[in-house]
This record gives structure tokens, sequence and C-alpha cells, in this order.
């Protein structure tokens, strides 16, 4: 399509308008004695957000399908989590009077644990920032308080029952999870103001087509929303690696 520039060049030169739609290459005839001269136009490039979704959706519902599936997958972390503790203690087989601090039992299951759920989050975090930051800092805050608490288990001298500690572990998983939940229902209001204030700027005002289609800038907010849950859910472990580094690191505590 020709540029204004183009378009003015081939006025004054040629004494013609140039059409506001064309092929990157075509021919402009002149009005006073007929000449013909080619010309030949740089292709233009135009790059625009855009976004799809399923047939009937709007924006704003894409983004909290995506909000939704994020929060599905911080339920199934919590899932493989307390499986991968509870395969480990059985293949661990501890008896009820097995002992061991509670500093090192910490080690063995908090930290791994918020490890673990560090990575992915901060794997999503590399997709998008702004108000999606806020919900990753949030959900984070919360696993660093999750690990900062000591289990009410110790005994007197200062030991705690492996069982008893591992048991209180898991029957503390719902809590934790329903406040990360709750931290990405809180901060799904800023998000979606940003995709609202973005698309008042685009000509659809971001509406979405019949077939779920969103175009221009704020269709960029839902890509990113959507390649940072991807993300998430690429780094997510498995019950399996969680059984695997209990086990090695219980092994290598005193």
């Amino acid at each position: 399509m020709p540029t204004d520039a183009h378009r003015q060049w081939v006025q004054k030169h040629l004494g013609v308008t140039a059409p506001a739609s064309s092929s990157a290459k075509g021919k402009a005839k002149g009005s006073s004695k007929g000449k013909v001269e080619t010309l030949d136009f740089e292709p233009e490039v135009i790059e625009v957000q855009v976004a799809h979704g399923n047939p009937g959706d709007t924006g704003e519902q894409q983004i909290k399908d995506q909000l939704q599936q994020l929060k599905d997958d911080i339920q199934d972390y919590w899932v493989r989590y307390r499986s991968g503790v509870d395969l480990f203690a059985k293949a661990m087989q501890f008896s009820s009077e097995q002992e061991a601090e509670p500093d090192h039992l910490k080690a063995v299951f908090k930290a791994i644990g918020k490890k673990a759920l560090d990575l992915a989050l901060d794997e999503a975090g590399k997709k998008l920032g702004g108000p999606f930051g806020l919900i990753i800092s949030t959900t984070k805050d919360v696993m660093e308080a999750w690990a900062a608490e000591d289990e009410r288990v110790a005994e007197a001298g200062g030991q705690v029952a492996v069982l008893k500690y591992i048991t209180s572990l898991t029957q503390g998983v719902d809590k934790q999870q329903k406040k990360m939940v709750d931290a990405i229902n809180q901060g799904a209001r800023p998000l979606l103001e940003q995709f609202e204030g973005l698309a008042k700027t685009d000509n659809l005002k971001g509406k979405a087509s019949a077939d779920g289609v969103v175009v221009g800038e704020a269709a960029g907010v839902i890509t990113s929303v959507k390649n940072a849950v991807k993300a998430f859910e690429a780094k997510m472990p498995s019950t399996a690696y969680f059984q695997q580094q209990f086990t090695r690191a219980f092994a290598d505590t005193p």
C-alpha cells in the first residue's frame, strides 16, 4: 500500500492521484500527455496484536479463563506436592517413634516445595509484568510465609516425630492453596483494567469478533497472559520429582 509520501510524489510529478490502496508495484497514468510511468513501491508491513479465544468470548472473558487455568494449576501443584510427600513417607516406612530435628525436616519438605514453585512463578513472570507481576509477587509472598512457618509438632527436647510432622504438613496444604487462589483473584481486577485501558485506544475497543478474535494493543495483554500461564505449566514439577527430591534431601540430613 503506498504511503502518503508516495501518493504526494505521484501527484506532484505526474499530475495524478495514487489510489489509497494498490499493490506494491503498479502503474500511474499522466493526465495531460498520456505518458505512462511504472513506479515501484516498497511493500509496507503493518503488525498488529491478535488474540484467539473461543467463539463468542470477549477479551475480558479470555483473560478470566487464563486466570482460572492458573488457579487450576496452583491446585495441581499442591496435589502433586502432597502426593510426593505421601509417597516418600510410604517408601521410607517411618515408625511412629522416629524423630528428627524440625529444621532438618523444614529443609527437606518446605525448602524444596518453595524452590519448585518459585521457579515456575519466575518463568511465568518473564512473560508479563505489570498487574500480572503483582499476582506473581503476592503468590510468592504466600509461599514465603508458609516456608518460614514452623509446624507445631515439637516434642520435648526440640525433636519432632517425623510422621506427625508429615501429617501436619499435608493437612495444611489446602490452606496455602486457598491463599494463593485468593491472591490471583485479588490481582485479576488490575489486570482487567490494564486490558480495558488499552482497549479504549483500539479501533474495535477490545471487542472480539464472533469467532473470538481480538485485534489491537489490548490483544497483547491476552496473549501475554496466555504465554505466562503456559510458561508456569511448563515448569510445574511432577509428583515423582517431589518424591525424588525429598528422598535425596532426607538422606543428606544429619
